[in-house]
C-alpha cells in the first residue's frame, strides 16, 4: 500500500514542481510619484520572502517573483501598495503622497522637527494642500477654521488687507494681542503678509499651549504660528510645476432691504422734508414718482473685479543638495473701484550635506514687491465711502444728466449740492497707494562635533519697506471743499515712508542618544539675539496748482514738469503755498536670550519635555528687563501599551499634560526706558509753538515689567478603526501684570502713563475630529470638524475701578471688550418717543448716560469653528469648508444710519422705515420722526448679534489619469473651479458679519468680496 501511495504522489509533485520553476519569473518596471515623477529609493518585497530589492535613480526595479506572490512597495512619505504577480512580466505602480505620514513630523522652531507621536504639547499642523490654489491674498486668510481655538477675522475687503489673529483668546489690554509668526526661522512682521505667496507654503504648525508657546519665552504669550516653506528632496527628479488662475470677485449685498423710490418719496413727504414748485405749490419730488427712476447705485459705484495667477516653480535634488526656486505673479481687483492688489514673488530654497551627513546647512531667499491702491474714507460716513453710498443713495436720483454724462455737482433737479457720484469723484481723483518690499532670508548650518554632539547656528533678517502716497486732487469734490492751512490753493499730497528690519541670531549645541534601546535624550541649549529697527518718516504738502498736469506732486516742485515755465510770474508766489507738515520716528528694540530644551522618551510610551529661557528687553528698565519663563509637559502613550498594541479598535491614543509661562514686551517703544530718542522721544511737525520741533510722545515709566502669561492644559488624541481621529483639549490661560495707558494726572502735557494694572484669564475647550467614512480604491469620502469654545474674564483691574472707553468698558468679572450701555426699551405708543431703561430697570423716557450697564455682549467670540468634507471619485474631487462663529457683537452704526428719519435729506432708510411712528397707538419699533436721532447715543438699540455660519470654500476639481497623459510631455494635470465666501447666513443687518475681532462698531465697512476661480495646475 505504501508503495502504491508513493508510485502515485511522485508525478504529481514532480509536476507541481516544474510548473513552479515555471511560473518564476523576471519581474521589472517603474515607480512613480503621484505626479508621475521616477521615484529612487522606493523598497520593493515579494511579501513572506526575503527577496527585495530597490528602484534606481530613474524608478526602475528587476526582480524574481512568481505568479500569484505579492509585491510591496513603498516609501517614506508615501502610501504602501501591494501588486499581485500575474501573466505580464511588467509591473507598474504609482505612490500617493501620505499626508498621515508626513504629518509625523511637526516643526516647532528650536531643534527642528519633532517626531509627531512624541509630542506633548497642543499643536495643530496645517498642510500646503490646505492652502495651495486657495484665490485669496493673504495666506493667513486661508487657515480661517481649520485649526480650533484659532479665530482669523478680515475686518476689511479690501485685496491684501490685514487678518486679526487671535489663539485663545485676548491675552493684552494693550499690547500685541497677536502671535508669533515664524517662517524658517526668522520671526516675521505679520502686518504684511500679503507680499508672501501662499503656494510657497510647505507646513504650518500653529503653538497653543504654554508648554510650546514658552520656547520663544517673551513673544509666545499670545501663541506661536511656525510657518515652513517648500525646499526640494535630496535624490529627486527635476520637477517644473506652473499654475494659472483667472476669476472674478463680486460685492456681497447687505442683509437688509433699502426704500424704492415710492416708498423714500412718501416718507419725504410724511415728514415735511420736501421743496415745493414756486408756481404751483405742488411737491417738486411729485415729477419723480412719473418718471419711474429707480437707481440701483451698487450696480454703479462697485464694480465685478478679477483676479490673476501666474506660478512657476522648479525642484530638484541631487545626492548632497536640493533646490527649490519660484517666481509668481498675482493681481486682485477690489469690488470698489480702484481697489486693487498687485504682487510679484521670487523665492529659492537651497539645501546642503556632506557625503557623511556630519555637515548641513541651508538658505532660504525671498524677494517680494506688492502695490496696492486703497480706497479712501472706507469705513466711515463719509460720502466718500462708496459703500454707504452704494446702498444709501436716494433711488430716484439719476446718475446721467441730459445729454448722457455723469451727474456730479449741482445738475440734479433735485436741488441738492451733490449726487452719490462724489463717491465716484473722490475715488477717479484721488488717491491712496501704498507699495511694499519685503525681503526674507535665512541661512543655518549644523556639524557635527562628536558622537551624538551637534554645533548649530542660524541667521535670518526681515525687511520691510513701505512708500505711502495720498493725494487729495485740488478738482475733486474734497480737494475744493477741504481747508488749507494757511493756503487759497486746494488738494493736498501726504508721502510717507517705513522701513522696518528685524535680525536675529543663534547658536546652539544639541546633544542626542539612547539608552538600553529604550532611554532617549535630546537636550539643546542656545543663545539668541534679537534686533528690531524701525524708522518711519514723511510730509503733507497743502495746496496743489490745478494748472500742472498730474497733480500728483507738491507745487514748488517742477522737476517733472519741463512744459511749465519757471519764470512765470504766476508762479513766483507758488512755493508760499506749500506748507508742509513733517514728522520722523524711529524705534530700536533688542532682546538677547539664553534657553534650554530637555525632551526624555521611554521606549515610545512616555515622555517629558522641559524648558528655561531667560530674556533680557530693551523695552524695560534694567531693574525688569530680565524675565525667566519655563514649561514642563509629559505624554502617555496609551495605545503602544501591551493591552493596547494589537487592537483593532484603537490605533492610537495619547494623554498630555503641560504647563507653561511666557511674557509679552511687544508695546510701542516710545514709552518705555529712560530719556533717550528711542525711547520716549520723536519727531514730530508743528510741534512746538507751530514750529519744527523734537517734542516728547510720553512719559516714561521705569516700573512697567513683563505681561506674564501662564497656562494649563490637558488634552487627549486618539485613533479608533482607522478610520476616526481627532483631539480633545481643555486650558485655563492666566495674564498677569497687565500693560494699559492710564490717564496721567501729575503733568497734563502727557495724556498717559503706561502701567501694570490687572489680570485676565481664558478658558476653554477645544475639539477635531476626522474621520474616513468610505475608502476603496474608487470612491474616498471623509469630513472633518473642529470646534472651540472660549470664556474670557477680567480678573483684576487697579484698585478694581471702572475703565470707560466710548460704548465698552473694563471691569472686574466682566469679558474684554464687553458693551456698556444704556438699555433701549422701544417706543412710546402714545407719543412715539424712545423708551429706554435706567440702571435699576425702570422705564423712562429721558436718557442718562449715567444709566449705562454692562449687557452681556462682548467684541471677542464665545464659539468658533469649521467644518467640511472632501469626495474623490477616479481623480474627481469636491471639497467643502464652512466656518461659524457664535455668540459676538457689534454696534451697527451703519443700520442706524438706515433706519434714521433725521438723515433723510442725505440717505435712503431702511424699508423698516415705512413703519414709522405717525399715529397714537401704533406699535412700531421706529420712533417719529420728531424724536430725533438716537444712533450716536450710547444705547444697546443696534447692538446687534454678528454670529454666522459661512460657505467659506468648495473646490471642484479634476485629476487626468496617467494613462491619459503617458503621449503627453507632462506628468500631472488638474483643473478646478472653486469660490470663496458664496453663502453667509447671519442676523446681522449689514454687509458683512466677519470684522476685525475688536472692532466695536461698523460703519459701512468694506465687505469680503466673493470669489470665483477658474485654476490649472500641469507638471513636467
Amino acid at each position: 500500500m505504501k508503495s502504491m501511495l508513493t508510485w502515485l504522489l511522485t508525478p504529481l509533485l514532480v509536476f507541481t514542481m516544474s510548473f513552479s520553476f515555471a511560473q518564476e519569473k523576471t519581474i521589472s518596471g517603474n515607480v512613480t510619484d503621484q505626479d508621475g515623477l521616477p521615484l529612487p529609493g522606493v523598497s520593493i518585497v515579494v511579501v513572506g520572502t526575503s527577496n527585495g530589492t530597490q528602484t534606481d535613480f530613474d524608478g526602475n526595479y528587476s526582480i524574481t517573483a512568481s505568479t500569484g506572490q505579492v509585491l510591496r512597495f513603498s516609501y517614506l512619505g508615501q502610501k504602501t501598495v501591494n501588486k499581485t504577480v500575474g501573466t505580464s512580466s511588467t509591473i507598474n505602480a504609482q505612490l500617493e503622497q501620505d499626508a498621515q505620514a508626513l504629518a509625523e513630523v511637526v516643526v516647532t522652531g528650536y531643534g527642528g522637527g519633532q517626531d509627531k507621536s512624541k509630542i506633548a504639547s497642543a499643536i495643530t499642523t496645517v498642510g500646503s494642500e490646505t492652502i495651495e490654489s486657495r484665490p485669496n491674498a493673504s495666506f493667513v486668510q486661508t487657515l480661517q477654521s481649520q485649526a480650533p481655538g484659532m479665530q482669523i477675522s478680515t475686518g476689511s475687503g479690501q485685496p491684501g488687507s490685514n487678518s486679526t489673529i487671535l489663539i485663545r483668546g485676548v491675552t493684552s489690554l494693550s499690547g500685541n494681542v497677536e502671535p508669533l509668526f515664524i517662517m524658517d526661522g526668522v520671526p516675521i512682521d505679520e502686518d504684511n503678509f500679503r507680499s508672501i505667496n501662499p503656494n510657497d507654503i510647505e507646513s504650518i504648525n500653529i503653538l497653543k499651549d504654554g508648554s510650546a508657546s514658552a520656547l520663544y519665552g517673551s513673544r509666545g504669550a499670545a501663541g506661536v504660528i511656525v510657518i515652513k516653506t517648500k525646499s526640494g528632496k535630496f535624490n529627486s527628479a527635476f520637477k517644473v510645476t506652473y499654475r494659472t488662475q483667472t476669476g472674478f470677485t463680486s460685492p456681497q449685498d447687505p442683509n437688509f432691504e433699502t426704500m424704492t423710490t415710492d416708498e423714500i418719496i412718501n416718507l419725504e413727504r410724511l415728514t415735511g422734508n420736501t421743496n415745493f414748485d414756486a408756481m404751483s405749490g405742488d411737491p417738486a419730488r411729485s415729477f419723480l414718482v412719473s418718471e419711474n427712476i429707480n437707481t440701483n447705485w451698487s450696480d454703479i459705484i462697485t464694480q465685478t473685479g478679477k483676479t490673476i495667477l501666474h506660478e512657476l516653480s522648479l525642484t530638484s535634488g541631487s545626492e548632497n543638495a536640493s533646490n527649490y526656486n519660484s517666481i509668481s505673479y498675482y493681481e486682485q481687483e477690489g469690488t470698489a473701484r480702484r481697489s486693487n492688489l498687485q504682487r510679484f514673488t521670487f523665492r529659492t530654497n537651497y539645501s546642503g550635506k556632506s557625503n557623511d551627513n556630519k555637515f548641513t546647512y541651508g538658505s532660504n531667499f525671498t524677494a517680494n514687491f506688492s502695490k496696492s491702491n486703497f480706497i479712501q474714507n472706507e469705513g466711515t460716513g463719509s460720502l466718500g465711502n462708496p459703500f454707504l453710498v452704494a446702498y444709501l443713495a436716494k433711488p430716484y436720483l439719476n446718475p446721467f444728466n441730459p445729454d448722457g454724462s455723469l451727474n456730479t455737482v449741482g445738475l440734479n433737479r433735485d436741488g441738492f449740492d451733490v449726487t452719490p457720484f462724489v463717491s465716484l469723484n473722490n475715488t477717479q481723483l484721488n488717491t491712496q497707494l501704498e507699495e511694499e518690499i519685503k525681503v526674507v532670508g535665512s541661512f543655518n548650518a549644523s556639524l557635527e562635533l562628536l558622537k551624538n554632539v551637534r554645533a548649530t547656528t542660524s541667521f535670518g533678517a526681515d525687511f520691510t519697506q513701505t512708500n505711502d502716497l495720498i493725494i487729495t486732487s485740488p478738482l475733486s469734490i474734497y480737494g475744493q471743499n477741504a481747508p488749507n492751512p494757511d493756503s487759497e490753493l486746494k488738494g493736498s499730497q501726504f508721502e510717507g515712508q517705513s522701513r522696518d528690519l528685524q535680525m536675529t541670531s543663534n547658536l546652539g549645541l544639541n546633544y542626542s542618544n539612547t539608552f538600553a534601546d529604550k532611554h532617549t535624550f535630546d537636550i539643546s541649549g542656545f543663545v539668541e539675539f534679537n534686533q528690531n529697527i524701525f524708522d518711519r518718516f514723511g510730509f503733507t504738502g497743502y495746496g496743489i496748482d490745478p494748472r500742472l498736469e498730474g497733480y500728483n506732486f507738491a507745487p514748488g516742485d517742477l522737476r517733472e514738469f519741463p512744459d511749465v515755465d519757471p519764470g512765470d510770474e504766476s508762479l513766483d508766489n507758488l512755493q508760499l503755498y506749500y506748507i508742509p507738515d513733517v514728522f520722523s520716528t524711529r524705534i530700536e528694540t533688542s532682546l538677547f536670550s539664553y534657553f534650554g530644551l530637555l525632551n526624555y522618551d521611554y521606549d515610545g510610551k512616555y515622555g517629558v519635555d522641559l524648558s528655561l529661557r531667560r530674556d533680557a528687553s530693551s523695552r524695560f528698565s534694567s531693574t525688569n528687563k530680565w524675565g525667566t519663563f519655563w514649561s514642563a509637559a509629559a505624554r502617555w502613550n496609551i495605545s503602544k501599551e501591551n493591552f493596547l498594541v494589537n487592537s483593532n479598535v484603537v490605533d492610537d491614543l495619547k494623554l498630555r499634560v503641560s504647563y507653561g509661562t511666557s511674557g509679552n514686551d511687544r508695546i510701542t517703544g516710545g514709552r518705555f526706558g529712560g530719556t533717550t530718542l528711542t525711547n520716549n522721544l520723536y519727531a514730530v511737525g508743528n510741534g512746538y509753538n507751530a514750529s519744527q520741533a523734537i517734542v516728547a510722545s510720553s512719559l516714561a515709566n521705569p516700573d512697567l515689567k513683563w505681561e506674564t502669561t501662564e497656562q494649563y492644559n490637558i488634552g487627549l488624541d486618539f485613533g479608533l478603526f482607522n478610520k476616526l481621529s481627532g483631539t480633545f483639549d481643555l486650558y485655563d490661560k492666566r495674564t498677569s501684570d497687565l500693560f494699559y495707558a492710564t490717564p496721567n494726572t501729575l503733568i497734563s502735557t502727557f495724556g498717559s502713563i503706561s502701567r501694570n494694572i490687572g489680570s485676565m484669564s481664558n478658558k476653554g475647550v477645544e475639539v477635531s475630529l476626522n474621520a474616513d467614512v468610505v475608502d476603496t480604491d474608487n470612491f474616498k469620502f471623509s469630513v472633518n470638524a473642529n470646534a472651540a469654545w472660549n470664556k474670557n474674564e477680567i480678573t483684576e483691574l487697579l484698585d478694581g475701578e471702572l475703565i470707560e472707553s466710548g460704548r465698552i468698558a473694563l471691569q472686574e468679572g466682566k469679558p474684554f471688550n464687553s458693551f456698556y450701555a444704556v438699555r433701549w426699551a422701544g417706543v412710546n405708543p402714545a407719543n412715539g418717543q424712545p423708551i429706554y431703561l435706567d440702571k435699576e430697570g425702570n422705564p423712562t423716557s429721558q436718557y442718562n448716560p449715567d444709566d449705562r450697564v454692562f449687557v452681556d455682549k462682548g467684541t471677542i467670540p464665545e464659539f468658533t469653528g469649521g467644518f467640511g468634507f472632501n469626495a474623490d471619485y477616479k481623480g474627481l474631487t469636491l471639497s467643502t469648508l464652512f466656518s461659524f462663529v457664535g455668540d459676538v457683537y457689534r454696534y451697527n452704526n451703519a443700520y442706524g444710519v438706515a433706519e434714521d428719519p433725521t438723515l433723510i435729506s442725505l440717505a435712503n432708510q431702511s424699508s423698516t422705515v415705512n413703519n414709522i411712528w405717525t399715529t397714537p397707538g401704533d406699535i412700531t419699533d421706529i420712533p417719529a420722526a420728531s424724536a430725533g436721532s438716537t444712533r450716536n447715543l450710547l444705547t444697546d438699540r443696534y447692538l446687534e448679534n454678528a454670529g454666522y455660519l459661512r460657505l467659506r470654500n468648495v473646490t471642484l476639481a479634476y485629476n487626468l489619469q496617467s494613462d491619459l497623459l503617458e503621449k503627453t510631455p507632462f506628468s500631472s494635470v488638474r483643473v478646478y473651479l472653486q469660490g470663496e465666501n458664496l453663502i453667509t447666513w447671519t442676523e446681522w443687518r449689514g454687509f458683512d458679519p466677519e470684522a476685525d475681532a475688536l472692532r466695536v462698531q461698523d460703519f459701512f465697512n468694506y465687505p469680503t468680496p466673493r470669489i470665483l476661480t477658474l485654476g490649472l495646475d500641469i507638471q513636467f
